[in-house]
């Protein structure tokens, strides 16, 4: 394939895809940098750190009379143990959510509101699922390949002679305005492309779980798929606590720091708990599990520091998506991968606003010309 059609190719598959990955740039942007964004929007998170939770009955009641009409659906830990607990409800029978910072010590809601007055939560939902459902994961899918093909078929289309590597490399300032535009967008995409193509496969990797899964389970041991079909039991008059439940998951890993904690069914027969093993090479290895409130029986679908062979490829990637396996330079590194993306998309619309308006500007010259000619 020539330098020009690949070269088309790539034009067209930016412009189509150009509202998208200014869109998932930005709500990557806000998601690699919420743990300290969260307390900077939202003051009233702030929490004093060091103090224990309060026990999970007694929780699970004032936020039921504080939001009667809404089912809890799940608590998560942030990071710092100096900002609240996120508390995610959804209304019976209906996709109303509403979010709210909660004091784990005490139990008081902080503040509440819609997904709209949570940026950062608003931000996850779209850069998963543009917030409609699984149509948006397809078209997520169809924007990664398509941001894949764009990083590698850029890289080729720039690529110059050995010798002119570094020469290629440079943003001159002073030349025109075409030309500064053209480095603008050239010269950061050559750099990212390898973050690029990796943050776009790995998110497709993402989104098509599933069938990931199962096709690294088909030639790997790969954990089972999680299930809520347990078998059937009677509700005792008196169903295991919830603190108590949540102490047998906690007893079970110890060492895990807590992620999230979900009541997984409106009758309140399961607690479900999601926490970060410790001391282990992959930083999104998870320990999940839940325990029957009716029978005390405790199901564990993923131990972090036992992982099948199939499990523990598929767990890095997360962390190769978030940026979590670089370490201490995930923030540099996640910061040049959105920033970038967002400055290709914009620098390359603009490129092509510009030459479609000299376009018409020559085409209107040669009409005008040709009228007075004529």
């Amino acid at each position: 394939m020539s330098k020009a059609t690949l070269l088309r190719l790539h034009k067209w598959c930016g412009l189509s895809l150009c509202i998208l990955l200014l869109l998932q740039a930005c709500t990557g942007l806000l998601m690699a940098h919420r743990e300290w964004l969260r307390p900077l929007l939202h003051s009233h998170s702030r929490i004093e750190p060091g103090r224990p939770m309060m026990p999970l009955d007694q929780l699970f009641a004032g936020l039921q009379a504080r939001f009667p009409e809404h089912r809890l659906e799940r608590l998560v830990q942030n990071q710092r143990d100096d900002v609240a607990l996120l508390a995610r409800f959804y209304k019976a029978g209906r996709r109303d959510l509403i979010i709210a910072d909660v004091d784990p010590a005490t139990g008081v809601v902080l503040g509440s509101g819609p997904l709209v007055a949570y940026p950062l939560q608003l931000a996850e939902r779209l850069h998963v699922s543009l917030l409609i459902g699984t149509t948006g994961s397809a078209i997520l899918v169809a924007e990664g390949l398509g941001l894949a093909f764009m990083a590698i078929s850029g890289v080729l289309i720039w690529w110059p002679r050995t010798a002119r590597l570094l020469r290629a490399l440079r943003i001159h300032w002073r030349g025109s305005t075409s030309q500064v535009l053209r480095d603008l967008h050239v010269v950061p995409g050559a750099l990212i492309a390898p973050l690029l193509v990796l943050s776009s496969l790995t998110g497709v990797l993402i989104i098509a779980d599933p069938l990931t899964h199962a096709l690294v389970g088909s030639f790997a041991k790969v954990n089972p798929e999680i299930s809520l079909d347990l078998p059937p039991a009677t509700r005792p008059n008196q169903p295991m606590s919830w603190q108590v439940a949540y102490e047998q998951m906690r007893a079970r890993f110890p060492d895990s720091r807590l992620r999230q904690i979900r009541p997984l069914d409106p009758q309140g027969r399961t607690l479900g708990v999601l926490s970060v093993a410790q001391n282990v090479a992959n930083p999104r290895a998870h320990d999940m599990a839940l325990v029957d409130r009716w029978t005390g029986a405790l199901v564990v679908f993923s131990d972090g520091h036992a992982l099948p062979p199939g499990q523990a490829a598929l767990d890095w990637i997360m962390p190769l998506h978030t940026g979590e396996a670089y370490g201490p330079l995930r923030p540099l590194l996640m910061t040049l991968s959105g920033g970038g993306l967002a400055t290709l998309t914009v620098t390359g619309a603009w490129m092509w606003l510009r030459q479609r308006a000299r376009r018409s500007m020559r085409a209107a010259q040669t009409v005008a010309a040709a009228s007075r000619n004529g």
